[in-house]
């Protein structure tokens, strides 16, 4: 019962009707077995009918079906911002002038409240407290902070215009704000209030902060390291040397000299243990331990000097798997040319991977590129991409299988987000329209349950 209760019975029957059915001789089987009684050889069918459902799931998957949820979400404006609650059951999304949220199972609209935009210029991103009872509506000059259930909202002004969008811890409890280049000022959410300021002394390159919000790295592009901080005291904890001297000057995506040496991108694993860093021109990433200062880095993932034409670094949810994604033109970069997404997977500790290649949705449009949404379930197996094309793809990362038919979805997509609690995403284009869709079906969940009352 605790096996049959992962899966949605209703899927399996439609899309794997041989094997379900071998699934319900079994079960029955072993039923009739028990009555006798005669609980050696009912176990022993019992296991039978467990791997006869394994057996069934596995076809299901190899068909690799993403099916939306009913009706997509319709706000009249062009979404600025969207996110899931913790528990999964409610998404907020944000629009010109207003804020409002969801009921992810029913999809059945919930609260909604005019924002004062016109004071607090763009929305830059929005997220969930770690509660879940407030919504945090980050914009170029302040915060507001929204609880739904009570309707009440404050606002906190900035003192300078933020650069971009904020980083935000997982557990939604510290926001990373970038005003001038050379320094970060890290934000307590559950306060609402300004944390340290980590100063640099050079621009800052890139930046991360853990899952749980206590630690940040940060790149700058005259210092050959990587900086380590405690988020509560603002503190450089170690500096992780990412260049040796004896290394040429770097050279960028195109193979033209970068204006120093030094420059890194990089992202931080959500547990906080490993930073990724991948060195302009030296064409590798090597990971870091940002807890023990003897472990030595390892490098994966090696990239040609001048092969990408954007990059990007990523971890799974559950820090298991890392991800290597780079764009490579296939034609004119003069003209309408549709790039590729070169993905490198790899195991987070063991450093073993594989290689994927396939069409990311992408153009080229007169040399200028974008990179494409993403977004990972939240058990870390599955990636779904989709950009400018309109269509979406999801990766197994655990066998590196690309979902064979491509789901059309009319528009070019600008923004994804995934559900913390299940294997569904939420994705939206430049316009007022929220689809959200299920990525692994066969699991039984309450979008599954809805789906068939809809039916």
């Amino acid at each position: 019962d605790d096996v049959m209760a992962l899966y949605d019975e209703q899927v399996l029957k439609k899309y794997a009707a041989r094997e379900w059915a071998a699934v319900e001789e079994s079960l029955a089987l072993a039923r009739r077995k028990m009555l006798r009684p005669n609980q050696a050889a009912a176990g022993a069918e019992y296991q039978q009918a467990i791997q006869l459902l394994e057996a069934a799931v596995k076809v299901v998957r190899a068909q690799k079906l993403i099916l939306p949820l009913s009706r997509p979400i319709n706000t009249r404006q062009a979404v600025a911002g969207l996110c899931f609650r913790p528990d999964g059951r409610e998404i907020a999304v944000a629009w010109d002038r207003s804020v409002g949220t969801w009921d992810t199972i029913t999809l059945q609209p919930g609260k909604e409240r005019a924002v004062p935009i016109e004071t607090l210029r763009l929305v830059r991103r929005i997220a969930y407290d770690a509660d879940g009872r407030t919504v945090n509506i980050f914009c170029d000059q302040g915060v507001m902070k929204w609880q739904p259930a009570s309707d009440e909202m404050s606002t906190r002004q900035f003192d300078e215009i933020a650069m971009s969008a904020p980083k935000i811890s997982a557990d939604g409890r510290v926001a990373l704000l970038q005003f001038e280049r050379n320094n970060l000022q890290v934000w307590d959410l559950k306060k609402n209030e300004p944390g340290p300021v980590l100063k640099h002394s050079s621009p800052i390159v890139s930046y991360d902060i853990s899952g749980d919000g206590a630690t940040i790295v940060t790149s700058e592009t005259d210092k050959p390291d990587v900086t380590v901080w405690d988020a509560q005291t603002g503190m450089a904890q170690r500096r992780l040397p990412i260049l040796t001297p004896d290394e040429p000057t770097g050279v960028d995506a195109r193979g033209r000299p970068v204006l120093t040496r030094y420059t890194a991108a990089l992202v931080l694993r959500p547990d906080g243990e490993d930073v990724a860093v991948f060195r302009f021109g030296a064409g590798a990433v090597d990971f870091f331990s940002t807890k023990d200062a003897k472990a030595k880095p390892r490098t994966v993932g090696q990239v040609g000097k001048r092969d990408a034409d954007w990059l990007e670094l990523a971890y799974s949810p559950d820090s298991a798997r890392f991800v290597l994604g780079v764009g490579r033109e296939l034609g004119n970069p003069r003209v309408n040319a549709q790039l590729s997404f070169l993905a490198r997977v790899h195991h987070a500790t063991t450093g073993e991977g594989i290689s994927l290649l396939f069409p990311s949705g992408l153009r080229a449009m007169n040399g200028a590129q974008t990179q494409p949404a993403r977004a990972f379930t939240a058990d870390g197996r599955l990636m779904a991409t989709a950009g400018d094309e309109g269509i979406l793809r999801v990766v197994d990362l655990t066998t590196g299988d690309v979902s064979d038919e491509d789901v059309p979805l009319k528009r070019a997509v600008r923004m994804m987000v995934s559900c913390p609690t299940g294997p569904v995403i939420a994705m939206c284009s430049g316009d007022s329209v929220v689809q959200l869709w299920n990525l692994d079906p066969v699991l039984r969940s309450p979008w599954s349950e809805a789906a068939a009352k809809a039916e």
